[in-house]
Order: structure tokens, then C-alpha cells, then sequence
């Protein structure tokens, strides 16, 4: 050293406070193993960037867009108008299920606009050729059965 002294390395001076054994328990930066129960802030709803997603954040997406979670099975046969078009508004997925009890071959149709219609499913009944459908219908989504109908069933998981 200059001014007549011992010169000291870096890792002379971290092992002289202690602080080489102390640096020893760190996590490397590259692929850290942590031990004990890691903490983080959650993100908000939305969120997509590469942050970390904490278990509460990643349950609270779940819970707002899985099948099933906080639904229940609906008989809503008495309230849908046939030749009426549906809108799933829930925010989730719903699955559909008709089972009809007529012998008029219909239709069952959905649209991502309410005016362009796919049909994916028939429901014919003629001499007990009865037809059930079952669909998963997206968020926003449109469906719809295109005549008069008469149904066993009209349920919905919603």
C-alpha cells in the first residue's frame, strides 16, 4: 500500500469482518434454491409481465377463469326462449347441456358476433332418435337453438 501498509485482497478484507462466511448462506443469482417459505408481492389482477406469480395470485386467476370453481348447475330449461339467442356475460366458461323431448330436428348453434351462426350440434328426435348436445360456451360467446324446441332438459353449469 501506499502510505507504508499491508496490502489486502478483496476477499482478505470480506474474510476480516466476517463477511465471506455470511455471503456463503446467500443464494446465487442463477438459479437460486430457496429454503424456509419465500415471501413476494402479489400482482394485481391482469397482470403479464415476467414477474414471479405467487401462489395467491395464481389462485385468484384460477378462481376467476376455471370451469366449475364458484359455479353451479342451473336448470334453466322454463327460461330460455327457443329462437332466442344467449350471451354468456358470467366472465367464465359455461358448459351447456340440452337434452330435447320433441321430434323436430333442430339446430344448436353458436357465434362469436350474434349474427354469424356454427352449428355444432343437432338435436333431431324423430321416433326416439333423440340427440343430447353438450358445449362449452367461451366467455361473450353466443348460442342458441334455431327453431322451436322442447326439452327433458336445459342445463347449465354457470
Amino acid at each position: 500500500a501506499e502510505d507504508g501498509g499491508e496490502f489486502r485482497t478483496p476477499a482478505e478484507v470480506l474474510a476480516d469482518i466476517g463477511a465471506t462466511s455470511a455471503l456463503a448462506l446467500k443464494a446465487p443469482l442463477a438459479s437460486p434454491t430457496f429454503t424456509g417459505v419465500p415471501a413476494a408481492p402479489t400482482a394485481s389482477a391482469g397482470t403479464d409481465t415476467t414477474q414471479l406469480a405467487t401462489t395467491a395470485f395464481s389462485k385468484a386467476v384460477a378462481n376467476a377463469v376455471a370451469m366449475g370453481v364458484g359455479q353451479t348447475w342451473q336448470d334453466v330449461s322454463a327460461s330460455r326462449a327457443h329462437s332466442t339467442s344467449f350471451q354468456n356475460t358470467t366472465g367464465k366458461p359455461i358448459f351447456v347441456f340440452l337434452n330435447p323431448s320433441s321430434t323436430t330436428e333442430r339446430e344448436f348453434q353458436v357465434s362469436v358476433n350474434n349474427s354469424t351462426w356454427v352449428k355444432i350440434g343437432a338435436l333431431k328426435g324423430a321416433s326416439g332418435d333423440f340427440r343430447s348436445v353438450y358445449t362449452i360456451i367461451p366467455v361473450d360467446q353466443y348460442y342458441r337453438v334455431d327453431g322451436v324446441m322442447t326439452f327433458f332438459d336445459w342445463v347449465e353449469l354457470r
